[in-house]
């Protein structure tokens, strides 16, 4: 079996370094002092095992369990615990020998879960224990605290063990997983009808939109085809105009350049007519630039002339004012030199004042430094002192601040006093008000939780009878289907005997008498029916009757003899028929034997006929019977269908299967008619109990829902009141801490009071004592101010000597300077002087020697002039000559230039016809091409690929004109436009949507067949955990009664279910009563019976389904030795199912382990571990208390003294 083998741990809480623990099967004990760290073993168990509560770890976070260092020992940053079990094969379901489960955690609260070191979920471990008993809250780990909890625990919280126990709690883990897929599933459905729903509304819309896309696209596909049509003949009618045009280009171009040929010609005549008519424009330019140069040679030698006449006369005149203004420069100069002499004497005074005006300044500026300097002492000894006395006045007002803030503090206090005051008053009387008012809603809350409770009791009470009421009505629905079924069933039975038999036997006139088209033409009223329909009998006596009229049976019954006959009259030479008169009599006969006739049954009309066929019928036991002599004209017949005639013929009758015959199938029919009215009897009867239950159903609902609506109510009553205590509890714990601050803060308030009171009194005093020096200062102040303003008169008068004294010296200094620029100023303009006679005296000569010069050349411009006028009047006669044969030449080039002009307004005009041609090529190409751009934008095809394509299918109406087409384009596109704006892709939309309403319809029906699938799998887990659990709880009741009378050595104990009816939902309430005792409660049990009666409890369900291995966390705290002594030998007998791993400070449970662990921590606040095998070294075991059922203990071996040697570390 599967049992627990080792245990790793890597810094969980004081384990710092790695630790392992290797277990056995058998009872292993730790031991240890207090705080040593034992129970953090039991710890890293419960938390390698998923635990995830930090409370259920004495921790506050789930990271407090890394060991968090010591004084010599830094912090760790990660915990880790393994947890190994061997033989894992058969106990697990898994294919290893050994599973170990591994957990980390590190301190940024990242954590992993390791199966085999592979990593894994938390819900693979808790799947791959479920239903072993391994577990956080199942019943392999146990601790003092824990298991108290099972008794103290309300009646719905102990389910857990049970569950583990009874193996369902992976059923109801896989509940959960079901109801949780149920919830998605009916969200899914939800969502999907939702969208399916949208689908729907989208559809409609789409569909409309489709189907007016595929008009537009009908009309647009012939469109496309007449468009193509007309387009085709257009361009043909293009091509044709461009061929032409292209011709007429192509002449027009000959045509052009002929002209242009006698153009070129013509402009090379007029070229050369030009060309000598410039020669002699050229020629006559040059005589005439000869002439004009003779005349300008005469001319300008006249004009020499002229112009030297000039110069002369205007040198005369500049000789003339030059002389004038050299005298009247001589005697400016002589002005001049007067100044410069007056200027020399006036500057020498100048500078003897200005050396007297420097010795006046000197003294000046030395008295007014020594004023200065004794004013600017006196200012400094003045400004020290107001400095003193502004800082005492700021003293004394920083003083007076402080002494007014310190009475103003004093009078705040004074009123804060007083309302804190008020305010412990008033804050003492809200508490007293507020606990009084939490006093009287604790008292409301009580009565609403027991109003709650109530009706929570009547709601499921109310549900119970809903739950019998639904049964009843469920049985009654059954019952009245089956009902419904018998009706179904008689009526079909009905129909198939009332249907026309196969008439192969029957003479083929009877059809012909029974239709009710009366062929025949027979009397109304004249035919009666069937004569096997008329007849039946009771069940008993059916095979007599038969056997009877056996040879009757298909005979038509007729209203009398005269019918019969003219029946017979009407078909002789047709048809057969059987007929029988009803109005025929016979003389019965009186025997002591029971009639046949008494026990049929048929219409009394038909009476008479029936006893004219069965009057003398008798009824006898068997044949033996018959009296003898036999009575002339009886028949006498047996109820099991052996007749005997009157005429001596016997005959035994057997009915055939399936009744063929129409008597029986007559009677077969009133059978099933019978059978019908019970069945639509039954039918009603069914419904009506059925309306009957469905009122009181809905009733039971009613009050259920108004139960529910109470409860609720009371619920949120309850809650509210829960509320209003928590808000009242809030109030009044802040109301108290409200009034300890204000207490507090009098008490502070009244030291600073006095604080306040005391600073007042030294600031008076110190302001008392600044008044003095104040005044002090203020006199040495006005002393100093009256020196002062001595000092500044001295230093004003200085500074009016030095200014008049700068005055003085500035003005001889300017009067110096302005002599000297006067005598500098004159002696330049003497220089000046001098300097412009000379240039006129230069002027002068100039001026004279250019007169004698033009005089010299005008005598020889004189001689030359007759020479020149001769030569003039022969140039102008050669300029008249080349005149006379340049007029020759221009009315030359004027007739070639008419001829060119007339040439080329011809080219002009062929021009022209050629650039019209171009254009309307151009324009026609231009067409061509607008067209094969529209046919590319609207139909995306080229003209060389609408020319290959096949001509259109017109149908019988044959192809229409140009003139159609284009009316029928003009009528397809006004319908175009008519539609509107149109949705192309809708169509494909539509599909696309269609597709998806089916899959999602499909979808639908999957969730609906999933979610019913998932109700019967919840069905059938609740059906199976109900079983198991009741199985179980029903072996845990039976073992928990023996083991508490064993453990207590008597007394009675027993479990039961709160709720019987809901096994899976019920609390399980535990009656206990030790020997001599009669609790009311298990509260009222010690503490030492309520950890046996747990224990007896908890190995109750150890005998049912013993967990691979236990841990008892100090479960014998509260046990003494007698009670330790049945604890251990109850322990001892589970050993070969289970695996015992104990905590424990009693003697007596150490003597009883196999193997020994001490917890010790030589570094204070680091465990370590040692180990030992007990048995080794000879301790005694614990001996338990003789009982009736447990056998002697083994006889006690005396305890040896331990050796080294013995010692094992484990």
């Amino acid at each position: 079996a599967v049992y627990l083998q080792a245990l790793e741990i890597i810094g969980f809480k004081s384990f710092a370094p790695k630790t392992r623990l290797v277990f056995e099967p058998g009872i292993t004990a730790i031991v240890g002092p207090n705080g040593c760290g034992k129970s953090n073993i039991s710890d890293a168990i419960r938390w390698v095992l998923g635990e995830q509560r930090p409370t259920a770890l004495r921790s506050s976070a789930m990271t407090d369990v890394i060991f968090n260092g010591t004084d010599a020992h830094k912090p760790l940053g990660m915990a880790e615990v393994s947890i190994t079990f061997a033989d894992c094969e058969e106990h697990l379901g898994t294919e290893y020998n050994e599973v170990t489960i591994s957990r980390r955690v590190f301190r940024d609260g990242d954590s992993h879960y390791y199966l085999n070191k592979t990593p894994c979920r938390l819900r693979d471990i808790q799947r791959l224990f479920m239903g072993t008993g391994i577990g956080t809250t199942s019943y392999s780990i146990m601790a003092q605290g824990q298991i108290d909890a099972i008794l103290s625990s309300r009646p719905e919280d102990r389910r857990a063990i049970f569950e583990e126990a009874s193996g369902i709690t992976r059923f109801r883990a896989d509940r959960k997983e079901a109801m949780r897929k149920l919830e998605q599933t009916d969200a899914n459905l939800l969502r999907l009808s939702d969208v399916i729903r949208e689908l729907h509304r989208q559809i409609g819309s789409l569909q409309r939109q489709a189907g007016k896309a595929r008009r537009y696209k009908e009309l647009q596909a012939e469109l496309r085809k007449l468009d193509c049509f007309t387009t085709i003949r257009r361009i043909a009618e293009i091509n044709n105009r461009i061929k032409g045009l292209e011709d007429q280009t192509a002449a027009a171009a000959k045509a052009a350049a002929e002209l242009r040929d006698q153009v070129e010609t013509g402009e090379q005549g007029v070229a050369d007519a030009r060309a000598k008519l410039m020669e002699s424009e050229r020629r006559i330019g040059a005589a005439l630039e000869l002439a004009m140069e003779a005349q300008g040679r005469c001319n300008q030698a006249a004009d020499a002339m002229r112009v030297n006449e000039q110069r002369i006369a205007e040198y005369r005149e500049w000789i003339a004012r030059d002389e004038r203004e050299i005298g009247e420069t001589k005697a400016v100069r002589a002005d001049q030199e007067r100044s410069i002499e007056a200027c020399r004497l006036q500057l020498a005074d100048l500078e003897r004042d200005l050396v007297k005006a420097d010795e006046a300044l000197a003294l000046a500026r030395t008295g007014f430094d020594a004023a200065r300097e004794a004013n600017a002492a006196v200012r400094e000894s003045l400004q020290k002192l107001r400095a003193e006395s502004a800082e005492s006045e700021r003293l004394h007002v920083e003083l007076q601040n402080r002494l007014s803030a310190a009475e103003s503090s004093a009078r705040e206090g004074v009123l804060r006093n007083e309302r804190l005051a008020a305010d412990k008053q008033r804050l003492g009387q809200t508490v007293a008000d507020l606990a009084a008012r939490l006093d009287e809603i604790e008292g409301e809350a009580e009565t609403l939780d027991a109003l709650v409770d109530s009706h929570g009791d009547a709601v499921a009470s109310g549900e119970r009878r809903l739950d019998a009421l639904r049964t009843a009505l469920r049985e009654t629905e059954q019952d009245q289907a089956a009902q419904q079924s018998r009706i179904a069933v008689q009526n079909a039975r009905i129909q198939m005997l009332e249907a026309p038999a196969d008439a192969g036997g029957e003479p083929g006139g009877n059809a012909l008498v029974l239709d009710p088209a009366n062929p025949l033409g027979l009397a109304e009223g004249s035919v009666l029916g069937p004569l096997a329909n008329r007849l039946s009998a009771p069940k008993t006596h059916r095979a007599a009757l038969e056997a009877v009229l056996r040879a009757w049976m298909d005979a038509v019954a007729v209203r009398s003899h005269d019918d019969a006959a003219a029946i017979v009259a009407r078909l002789a030479g047709r048809q057969g028929a059987r007929l029988f008169a009803a109005d025929a009599a016979a003389a019965p006969l009186d025997l002591a034997l029971p009639r046949l006739l008494d026990s049929v049954v048929c219409p009394e009309g038909f009476r008479p006929a029936a006893e004219n066929l069965l009057a003398n019928v008798f009824v006898v036991d068997s044949l033996e019977a018959i009296p003898a002599p036999r009575p002339v004209g009886c028949t006498f017949v047996t109820l099991g269908g052996a007749v005997a005639f009157p005429d001596g013929m016997v005959e035994l009758w057997m009915p055939e299967a399936g009744a063929s015959n129409p008597l029986a199938r007559h009677m077969l029919a009133e059978d099933a008619k019978e059978e019908l009215a019970r069945a639509e009897e039954g039918l009603a009867e069914a419904e009506a109990r059925c309306e009957s239950l469905r009122a009181d159903l809905t009733a039971a609902q009613k009050a259920v829902q108004d139960g529910r609506a109470m409860l609720d109510q009371s619920r949120r009553a309850a809650a509210q009141k829960e509320g209003e205590r928590n808000t009242l509890s809030r109030d009044l714990a802040h109301s108290r801490q409200r009034l300890e601050a204000v207490v507090r803060e009098v008490a502070a308030l009244a030291a600073a009071t006095e604080s306040a009171t005391a600073l007042g009194r030294d600031l008076t005093n110190r302001i008392a004592e600044m008044a003095e020096s104040r005044q002090r200062l203020a006199d040495a102040a006005a002393a100093k101010s009256d020196e002062l303003r001595e000092t500044e008169n001295r230093f004003l008068d200085a500074q009016t000597r030095l200014t008049e004294a700068r005055l003085a010296h500035a003005s001889i200094s300017h009067r110096t300077e302005t002599a000297r620029s006067q005598h500098a100023a004159a002696t330049a303009r003497v220089a000046e002087l001098d300097r412009m006679i000379q240039s006129r005296e230069a002027g002068i000569k100039s001026y004279q020697e250019g007169e004698a010069r033009l005089a010299a050349e005008n005598a020889a411009h004189e001689e030359s002039l007759a020479r020149l006028e001769a030569d003039v009047e022969a140039r102008k006669a050669d300029v008249a000559r080349l005149r006379d044969a340049r007029g020759a030449s221009q009315l030359e080039a004027d007739q070639a230039e008419r001829t060119l002009h007339a040439l080329r307004r011809s080219l002009d005009e062929t021009q022209e016809r050629h650039g019209q041609s171009e254009v309307a090529l151009a324009e026609a190409r231009m067409r061509l091409q607008n067209i094969q751009d529209r046919l590319m934008a609207d139909w995306h095809v080229s003209i060389a690929q609408l020319a290959a394509e096949p001509p259109p299918e017109w149908g019988e109406a044959g192809e229409p004109t140009i003139e159609e087409a284009e009316a029928r384009i003009g009528e397809i596109r006004a319908k175009m436009e008519e539609m509107g704006p149109v949705n192309l892709v809708a169509i494909e939309e539509y599909q696309e949507i269609e597709e998806r309403h089916a899959f999602l319809t499909a979808q639908e029906a999957d969730l609906t067949g999933a979610k019913a699938k998932l109700i019967e799998l919840i069905k059938d887990i609740d059906k199976q955990s109900t079983a198991l659990f009741r199985e179980t709880f029903e072996k845990a009741n039976i073992n928990f009664q023996g083991m508490f009378q064993r453990l207590f050595n008597g007394g009675t104990a027993q479990l039961a279910l709160m709720d019987g009816d809901d096994v899976l939902e019920s609390g399980i309430d535990i009656v206990a009563r030790p020997p001599g005792k009669k609790p009311q409660s298990i509260a009222l049990l010690s503490g030492g019976e309520r950890t046996m009666t747990a224990v007896a409890l908890l190995f109750a369900i150890y005998m049912i389904k013993p967990s691979p291995f236990a841990l008892l966390d100090e479960l014998d705290a509260a046990l003494d030795d007698s009670n330790i002594g049945r604890f251990v030998a109850v322990l001892k007998d589970f050993l070969a199912q289970s695996q015992f791993i104990i905590i424990t400070h009693n003697q007596h449970t150490i003597a009883g382990a196999d193997i020994l662990y001490g917890v010790t921590q030589e570094e204070k606040g680091i465990s370590k571990i040692v180990s030992m095998r007990l048995k080794r070294i000879g301790v005694a075991e614990p001996q338990a208390e003789a009982l009736p059922e447990v056998a002697a203990p083994p006889p006690i071996r005396r305890r040896k003294k331990k050796t080294d040697d013995e010692h094992e570390s484990v």
